[in-house]
């Protein structure tokens, strides 16, 4: 008998442990859902910032389960490599491709569109550079600077946003669109109309 309550009490000392740890454990997990709640409601007002919702974009949020909060991390580091990846092979930073992406989106233009356009543009620039190539003639005629004050060849980016601004300056829409060709190939046809508010769309 007096084995049995021995072990009546150290079963109940390791049931009472247990419940204690099961208590503590339930209060981290609320601990921890009140701070990704909170963390989500600051997200949820940064996104009112570009005219969201915010309580439309809290109830999302906080909705969302462990998994799908998993996949949209996923999902966007992917998309930040492939930005990365993409402006690397362009030649630009990966800042100035979200903002001239941003620019094409707001003016119709196909993001594929555009960054074959820029790949060629940047290709057909360093032709022009060493005097050849077909965008040799227009490069000058619009009176875009390819190499910079050492003698280096200029970056895609400001190659590209001197190209768009001296295009918006001419005024017949038929040599714009014969411009572009020139510059940007078959894509110039779209790429043209990103020229007459290009500047103000980068700075949104």
């Amino acid at each position: 008998m007096a084995e049995a309550g021995s072990i009546e009490v150290a079963l109940r000392a390791r049931i009472d442990r247990l419940e204690a740890d099961l208590r503590k454990a339930e209060t981290a997990t609320k601990n921890t859902s009140r701070k990704m709640t909170t963390n989500f409601k600051a997200v949820a007002s940064s996104l009112s910032r570009v005219k969201v919702n915010a309580a439309a974009a809290t109830a999302v949020v906080v909705g969302l389960s462990t998994g799908a909060m998993a996949n949209l991390a996923r999902q966007a580091i992917r998309t930040a490599n492939d930005l990365g990846d993409i402006a690397q092979k362009l030649g630009i930073s990966s800042s100035a491709l979200q903002e001239f992406q941003f620019a094409a989106n707001q003016n119709g233009v196909a993001i594929q569109a555009l960054n074959m356009g820029l790949q060629r543009f940047g290709r057909r620039a360093a032709e022009a550079a060493n005097g050849t190539g077909e965008a040799k003639d227009a490069i000058k005629q619009l009176g875009i600077q390819l190499r910079d004050s050492n003698g280096n060849l200029r970056s895609t980016e400001d190659l590209f946003t001197d190209a768009l601004n001296a295009i918006a300056k001419v005024p017949s829409e038929l040599e714009r669109n014969r411009l572009a060709f020139k510059l940007f190939d078959s894509e110039g046809v779209g790429i043209v109309n990103m020229a007459g508010n290009f500047e103000q769309l980068r700075e949104r």
